[in-house]
């Protein structure tokens, strides 16, 4: 990963444009209806089709859809690929577990601190690699499973937030103090 984010800093600095910028953000709790996934990321678009089916019909939730890569797809075969597809659903929007269809189920999250850039998704790869040089030069460590954000159709020029859990580092925090 560290090779292939050096490319992208070099292609941007090679073509004039900065790198994303990343920012670090306090994000709400939330609930969100949920699949769990394995295999091809080719699945998106029939899964979250029947994600969002799932959650209207059974709770009328609105919301907004994400996914969670816990794995590196350059470093696991396809087909053993686990992933996650979910529905943040609306403040005050509940729903309960026993109406969802099988296969889907209702979670609840943590408040969390986020490192977070905005991207679009035919960028999203390229992007999402840059967030880790971000996260070792500021000093910041990853703690949860990558998180993307979905705004759009699914068209190449869908905005998309990679949002990564993160935490300061220590040896950043007392080297912040010494100066």
């Amino acid at each position: 990963m560290i090779a292939s984010t050096a490319l992208l800093l070099a292609a941007h600095a090679a073509i004039g444009t900065p790198p994303p910028a990343v920012r670090v953000e306090r994000r709400a709790s939330f609930s969100a209806v949920v699949r769990r996934m394995e295999g091809d990321y080719s699945q998106h678009a029939a899964a979250i089709s029947g994600l969002i089916e799932a959650a209207r019909s059974s709770c009328g939730a609105q919301g907004t859809i994400f996914g969670i890569y816990p794995q590196d797809p350059d470093a696991v075969p396809v087909a053993r690929l686990q992933w996650q597809l979910g529905y943040r659903m609306s403040p005050g929007v509940r729903c309960a577990a026993e109406k969802m269809p099988d296969g889907y189920a209702v979670e609840a999250y943590d408040g969390e601190t986020v490192a977070v850039l905005d991207t679009t998704l035919a960028e999203s790869k390229a992007a999402g690699l840059s967030i880790y040089r971000w996260l070792a030069d500021s000093g910041y460590a990853q703690i949860a499973p990558t998180r993307m954000e979905y705004f759009g159709s699914g068209a190449a020029d869908t905005r998309v937030q990679i949002l990564v859990p993160v935490r300061k580092r220590t040896w950043a925090r007392a080297r912040r103090l010494e100066r």
